[in-house]
């Protein structure tokens, strides 16, 4: 379900934002192929993307295959 759940806290020394939110993409990206099969048309359904979309970031996360 969209929204479900807390947003994640900030620590209060802070964190990386570019390395933490690299990590939440490539996790859901994996769970989409995983779930999908590796189907990249259905993949990209479950995450709301365009085919083109998931295939560019999988490509700029070095996850291509």
């Amino acid at each position: 379900a969209q929204g479900s759940g807390e947003p994640p806290r900030l620590p209060e020394d802070g964190l990386d934002f570019e390395a933490t939110v690299s990590a939440l993409e490539r996790a859901l990206l994996m769970q989409a192929l995983d779930r999908s099969k590796g189907n990249k048309r259905m993949a990209a359904e479950l995450l709301r993307l365009k085919r083109t979309t998931l295939t560019a970031k999988l490509k700029s996360l070095e996850m291509a295959s």
